[in-house]
């Protein structure tokens, strides 16, 4: 499965919003720096609009223009059938992350389908978190790896003492994410 570029994926953080609530550019902006904006590289008016167009042209949100009286014409943006189904396909794609072992981008986008995961089953998300754990152990493992060699040769060069500390994070952060994992499950089984 290749991974879908950041671009690309802004476009599912917008549908994701708009699955909520239909909203204007400026709207937008704003919900989102106040929830996803936390874990979400930042989406500024420069990367909504354009986004918005083009999902209005794939049929993905319609857009409604709203009069207004003593004030600029307000533009609602409402997602389709289409775009939740679209949403929704997306949220339920593992994350591929053979492609780029950039563990805070998978992390990103691993929060970003969380976040949204309510227009999928519990099942569904649950079964996502699962393969998302998994995928982290073997990061783990990959890296306890690296961490066996680096120890092995530190003395070679001071460089392997900081090439070990960037292990080291990459492997507990791993671990956080696995045991954060377990907790998620059970907290979203709550909701049966």
């Amino acid at each position: 499965m290749p991974r879908i570029p950041v671009e690309s994926r802004n476009k599912f953080a917008i549908l994701g919003m708009l699955s909520h609530e239909p909203l204007t550019g400026y709207d937008l902006k704003k919900r989102m720096e106040f929830t996803i904006g936390f874990f979400w590289p930042d989406l500024s008016f420069s990367k909504i609009y354009p986004n918005l167009k083009k999902l209005e042209v794939e049929e993905l949100v319609r857009m409604k223009k709203i009069e207004g009286e003593n004030r600029p014409d307000r533009k609602i943006y409402t997602i389709t059938e289409k775009g939740r189904l679209e949403l929704k396909e997306w949220i339920s794609l593992p994350i591929d992350m053979e492609k780029s072992r950039n563990m805070f981008s998978i992390m990103q986008e691993l929060l970003l389908k969380l976040f949204f995961g309510g227009i999928t089953s519990v099942e569904d998300s649950i079964e996502f978190i699962s393969i998302s754990a998994e995928q982290f152990k073997q990061s783990q493992n990959l890296l306890e790896q690296f961490e066996v060699n680096l120890k092995e040769n530190l003395k070679n060069s001071d460089d392997h003492y900081y090439f070990l500390t960037t292990v080291l994070m990459g492997i507990e952060v791993s671990k956080a994410v696995i045991s954060w994992s377990k907790k998620a499950k059970e907290l979203l089984k709550e909701i049966n």
